[in-house]
């Protein structure tokens, strides 16, 4: 049960690093010229803050994105280490 369990967080984490490879590292103009990410979500202005912390890029999804992103991404990476670390008995 437990090799199930590591391969299903494995299957997990990878879909996360896609979509945040999605997220973050592609974009599109649609048909109507509006600027999108690779999730199809809209980008606007980056406020100065994010441009200057993270990065060049001066559009973004905004703060909801951002943070729902963030806890996602960084919760998946505590989930796998939490599993894997949990029981070493594999």
């Amino acid at each position: 049960m437990r090799r199930v369990l590591k391969v299903l967080c494995i299957i997990w984490f990878l879909s996360v690093l896609v979509m945040t490879f999605l997220a973050y590292m592609v974009s599109r103009f649609d048909s109507a010229g509006e600027h999108l990410d690779g999730l199809g979500r809209h980008l606007n202005p980056a406020p100065p803050f994010i441009r200057i912390f993270f990065g060049t890029n001066d559009e973004w999804a905004g703060w909801g994105w951002f943070f729902g992103d963030m806890i996602l991404f960084w919760g998946s990476v505590g989930l796998i280490i939490w599993v894997f670390k949990s029981d070493n008995s594999d």
